[in-house]
């Protein structure tokens, strides 16, 4: 497992979180499980726990600002969000658009509902690692079990390929591959900072034998670049 690549990705969402301003207008996409302190609203397709989620981003000082009012309940792929154009001063994406149907149509709606936002995902790499959590089976399959996208960029824009059976089944990640990840952990996740707007699309391959060369293909150029 590759252990610093989590690590050093929760440091640099942690340090994403202390850059917000409590004076912000803040929508937490996807925050179901542990919704962010400082977000004014939540969106997720999981409902408002009357117990109250905290999170783990947050002092813990901070009072959550959300509340079951605040909190919007619906699936973020079905249609238009009820917030107005330009609502949000933050948008906060984390841990969220691997998950998600249909990812160009959340990044759609971010830069509408919001004027700059963070997103964090894992990168496409440690998608091809197996043994990523403790979830059953987990020694079988790669990255975790519900993520339906491997996720990159090109430059400053987010490239969607779809998580398929060669990605998800096929051991890909050898000890070398998973040493390099350990040494250079932010080859294991990405972090985009966007203002007014996110670039976004999706990567089709259409064959079969090109869907898994593309894989063998960067699975090599990684080990390759970076001594391997």
């Amino acid at each position: 497992m590759i252990m610093k690549v989590v690590e050093a990705n929760m440091e640099a969402i942690k340090k994403a979180y202390l850059k917000m301003k409590s004076e912000w207008n803040i929508l937490d996409v996807g925050g179901g499980d542990q919704p962010i302190r400082l977000a004014t609203h939540v969106i997720d397709i999981q409902p408002f726990n009357e117990e109250g989620r905290t999170g783990v981003m947050g002092r813990p000082t901070e009072k959550p600002r959300f509340t079951k009012e605040t909190w919007t309940q619906m699936n973020m792929c079905d249609g238009k969000w009820p917030f107005p154009d330009k609502f949000f001063d933050f948008v906060w994406c984390t841990q969220t658009l691997e998950d998600v149907r249909d990812p160009i149509f959340v990044c759609k709606e971010m830069m509408r509902v919001g004027k700059a936002g963070y997103i964090n995902t894992p990168r496409k790499a440690s998608e091809l690692v197996s043994g990523m959590n403790e979830e059953a089976y987990a020694q079988y399959y790669n990255g975790f079990w519900h993520h339906k996208w491997l996720v990159d960029t090109q430059g400053d824009k987010l490239i969607f390929e779809s998580k398929n059976s060669y990605a998800a089944c096929i051991k890909w990640a050898d000890q070398d591959f998973v040493d390099i990840l350990n040494k250079n952990p932010k080859l294991g996740y990405l972090e985009l900072y966007w203002k007014d707007k996110i670039e976004a699309e999706e990567k089709f391959t259409l064959k079969s034998g090109d869907a898994f060369m593309e894989l063998k293909v960067f699975c090599e150029e990684l080990k390759r670049n970076n001594g391997g």
